[in-house]
Formats: structure tokens, C-alpha cells, sequence
């Protein structure tokens, strides 16, 4: 599970998020360097993410060796909009899997907010079988 602690503005269609802490990383599969999770066996994964932002249109995309699988909308009003999205997908041993940002508009991916343990923008993932 990796997690943002500090807020990220983006600008551009696609930018990585970058995860500043690392809370769980069995296997040492989290690449610091690239933000992404490699694959340590082919099978079934469940990856979930979850973001915050600071603009009310927004779009979060979940890449696997560089190709959309998965998205994920905000396009509201109010206090910090946030999305979800969760994905159960077959992975061959050696896949990169990474989450993008695709926007409208400038504006911030929040990290951690006031409250202790206020994750804000999180991924994580596991093996299934």
C-alpha cells in the first residue's frame, strides 16, 4: 500500500502520481524510482486506488505496461471530490502497473490531510490467487 503524504499539482494529461510513503511492501515489489508495482507472479490481482483533488473535474487512469485498464471520474462540485475505483485483473509475472491523472484543468492530487492517518490519495494491491 503506498500513499501520498504531501499534494501534487499536475498540469499535463497522464502525469504519474508519485507516492512519497511506502506503508506496506511485502516482496519489495514497489518501484520508488518508476511509482509503480511490478508484478512478482502471473495470476488474478485485486487493485484498488482511491484520490482527492482540489478541482472538480478530473480523471484517474490505472495503466498496466503502459496501456489504459481502468478509469475513474470526478465531475462535481463541493469540498474536495473524491473517486474510487477497484480492479480484479489477470497480470503476467513482470507487469509495471501504475496510476495516472488525466485533467481538464490544473489543480492538486491531495496527500495526507490534518488529521493523523488521513490518507487522501492511496493504491494498494494484492495477489488473489
Amino acid at each position: 500500500m503506498v500513499s501520498k503524504s504531501t499534494h501534487q499539482p499536475v498540469t499535463s494529461w497522464g502525469d504519474v502520481i508519485t507516492w512519497d510513503e511506502i506503508l506496506i511492501n511485502h516482496g519489495a515489489n514497489f518501484n520508488e524510482s518508476s511509482n509503480s508495482y511490478i508484478t512478482p507472479y502471473t495470476g488474478t490481482y485485486l487493485l484498488v486506488f482511491h484520490g482527492r483533488v482540489n478541482n472538480n473535474q478530473a480523471k484517474f487512469e490505472l495503466y498496466v505496461d503502459g496501456e489504459v485498464h481502468s478509469s475513474t471520474m470526478i465531475n462535481t462540485e463541493g469540498d474536495m471530490p473524491s473517486t474510487e475505483m477497484t480492479l480484479t485483473i489477470h497480470l503476467t509475472e513482470g507487469s509495471s502497473v501504475w496510476v495516472g491523472y488525466a485533467v481538464n484543468a490544473a489543480g492538486n492530487v491531495f496527500g495526507r490531510g490534518t488529521v493523523r492517518n488521513d490518507r487522501r490519495t492511496w493504491f494498494t494491491g494484492y495477489l488473489v490467487f
